[in-house]
């Protein structure tokens, strides 16, 4: 015998086989390939109908935003101080979260809710949503949120109301100013301190000027009848009324939302322009022409003087009015000119408990001066006309002060103080300048570029790219809820037209 061939092992054999599938794993496989398959054709259409989406909320943003009344609403201060509010408690009021900024934490969608109150108050649910917390937050007691959104309509009436009730606050606030009264701290349910003379309320209102005129806009019309910026306003009021009466609302807002809140101030230029940066309004930098004060008092000066015996209007009997002698005590503050007089009894001494406020304007109304003193005897004639003469000219004094206190302005109401700034452009104007101010507003200006471009490296997505997505998603969101809105009004029943005068009465007579 010879050698027997070499075997090979079973482990050789196994490597070198066609390993064989069985029909259940072709099956499976199969399978696999047309899911990978539909998943992505089902990719597809969505990606087009998305692109689809979005070219037609272009096309309709193109046709309705105009970009100029945005511009307009964010120089105002009115606008700016609305959005800055909303912006930094609109977690604490319990607004929806958008998350269309990509960012770490939701945060309120600035973008889309100025395209809302400026086109698109009728549809826009963020809207009506701001609005109805900012109604309920605004009040002594604080109602739940309704179940179903409420509609524009019904919101506008409802701010109608809110202002009939401004108005009719601010004239009794208005009557006892002007009797020199302190006004009582509630009138109803509504506080009175913020429609006080230099209180901020009463300084929104009167740039809002004619209430009763929006109201009734507000009632018959709705918003559509208001300007971008007369919105702003009515709502900046409310917000306010939020202050006032949700004072625990900061207690609401977690640290790192306290943080953004607080708008900085960066400084100013050589060209005296301040710089404000506001990290909540998506990280914009205003500028104003200068730093914003609270509006002045107007001071009337005091007609009298500590010590001058003064005739004043006392009705001890109803419907018996009479004048009677009274010394000024105390010149008092406020703005009106305002004092206090001792008047005398019946017996001609004075009466120490009898003790009575007036005002600069009242006088000739509830109280006046004495004639002067004549030096010369020049009978009735002479005298009659020095104390004419001196009336008239206390009553022209009283008139100048009047119209120098109506030339108060503040800059807030001027809709070109406020503006927003192009960071970039304005580095290229302040780099030339050798002026140590714009040196440090450079430095200042690139901080907040570097701010902006690390949150847009957190949130993924590149230089630029954060601007235009906000848009996209603010615009699609709109057009989405524009045209439910408009498909519900048109299935909506129309009202039956009531029976004109006299037809109900003429068919039961026929009958």
């Amino acid at each position: 015998g010879g050698e027997k061939p070499a075997r090979r092992s079973y482990t050789g054999r196994r490597s070198t086989q066609v390993q064989a599938l069985s029909t259940l794993q072709v099956i499976e496989l199969r399978k696999q390939r047309e899911a990978a398959q539909h998943d992505l054709e089902r990719a597809r259409v969505s990606r087009e109908k998305r692109e689809r989406a979005i070219a037609d909320a272009e096309e309709w943003a193109g046709r309705h935003v105009n970009q100029k009344e945005v511009d307009n609403l964010r120089a105002s201060y009115d606008g700016l101080a609305l959005l800055h509010f909303l912006a930094s408690f609109a977690n604490a009021l319990g607004l929806s979260a958008s998350f269309a900024n990509t960012s770490p934490t939701p945060s309120f969608a600035v973008l889309e809710y100025e395209l809302a109150l400026v086109h698109f108050t009728e549809g826009s649910f963020l809207f009506r949503e701001t609005l109805d917390a900012l109604i309920r937050h605004s009040q002594k007691t604080f109602p739940m949120p309704p179940k179903v959104m409420p509609s524009s309509k019904a919101l506008a009436r409802t701010l109608a109301m809110r202002v009939d009730q401004w108005h009719r606050t601010l004239t009794k606030v208005l009557k006892a100013e002007a009797r020199g009264d302190e006004p009582e701290e509630f009138e109803g349910l509504v506080l009175t301190t913020p429609f006080l003379e230099g209180a901020g309320l009463r300084e929104i209102i009167e740039r809002l000027k004619d209430l009763p005129a929006l109201s009734h806009t507000l009632k018959t019309v709705g918003f559509s009848g208001l300007s971008a910026v007369q919105r702003a306003g009515l709502l900046h009021g409310l917000c306010e009324q939020v202050l006032d009466h949700d004072q625990l609302i900061w207690r609401r807002m977690s640290p790192e939302e306290q943080v953004l809140a607080r708008a900085q101030q960066l400084g100013k230029d050589s060209t005296a322009k301040w710089y404000y940066y506001f990290p909540s309004l998506e990280r914009r930098v205003y500028t104003m022409t200068s730093p914003w004060k609270p509006r002045p008092i107007p001071q009337v000066p005091h007609l009298v003087r500590v010590g001058e015996r003064i005739e004043v209007e006392v009705e001890e009997k109803k419907g018996e009015i009479e004048w009677r002698l009274a010394e000024v005590r105390v010149l008092l503050g406020g703005g009106k000119g305002r004092f206090s007089v001792c008047v005398d009894g019946k017996d001609g001494e004075p009466d120490e408990e009898f003790i009575e406020v007036f005002t600069a304007p009242l006088m000739g109304k509830e109280w006046r001066k004495l004639p002067p003193k004549e030096t010369k005897a020049k009978g009735a004639a002479g005298r009659k006309t020095r104390v004419t003469e001196s009336v008239t000219l206390t009553s022209k004094k009283a008139a100048a002060a009047q119209r120098e206190a109506a030339k108060f302005t503040p800059a807030s109401e001027d809709p070109k103080t406020f503006s927003l700034l192009d960071c970039k452009a304005t580095l290229l104007k302040l780099k030339p300048s050798k002026a140590k101010l714009d040196q440090a507003m450079q430095k200042a200006l690139l901080r907040v570029l570097e701010e902006r471009a690390s949150f847009e490296a957190a949130s993924n997505s590149k230089a630029g790219d954060e601007t235009s997505r906000l848009w996209t998603a603010a615009i699609c969101k709109l057009h989405t809820e524009v045209m439910q809105e408009e498909a519900r009004v048109e299935a909506e029943p129309e009202p039956e037209p009531e029976p004109e005068a006299g037809e109900g009465e003429e068919g039961e007579e026929g009958g």
